[in-house]
């Protein structure tokens, strides 16, 4: 994870302003239009956009709080309604190795959910 990424359509630049405890969402191409700010909280560490081999689309922003982290999770495109467990895996590849189980996210009408989780 990095202080930037790009949403897996290529249609969003993610930017973490750590200082400032927000993330800036814009346009990737001139002349760079933000689309809003995200209030996510003291220290916002990363956020990180996977590519995955559906049309969902996911968001994870990690904030350091001393010895914890908040996790804050975002994810649209899902099943309407639905609870998905949200997992902190060892690799970010197949098999996965170890999970850990952080919180659980369930979707609104319209596929989409925002979750947090405190990791120590």
């Amino acid at each position: 994870m990095s202080h930037i990424a790009v949403s897996p359509e290529n249609d969003e630049v993610w930017i973490t302003l750590k200082d400032l405890g927000k993330v800036q969402v814009s346009a990737p191409a001139h002349p760079f239009a933000q689309k809003w700010t995200l209030d996510t909280g003291p220290i916002t560490n990363h956020v990180n956009s996977p590519t995955t081999a559906t049309a969902s689309s996911h968001t994870v922003a990690v904030n350091s709080l001393g010895l914890l982290d908040l996790v804050q999770i975002a994810a649209a495109g899902l099943a309407a309604s639905t609870q998905y467990q949200v997992y902190l895996a060892e690799s970010d590849h197949s098999p996965f190795g170890k999970l850990v189980s952080l919180a659980v996210l369930k979707t609104n009408p319209d596929g989409a959910g925002i979750v947090q989780a405190i990791v120590l």
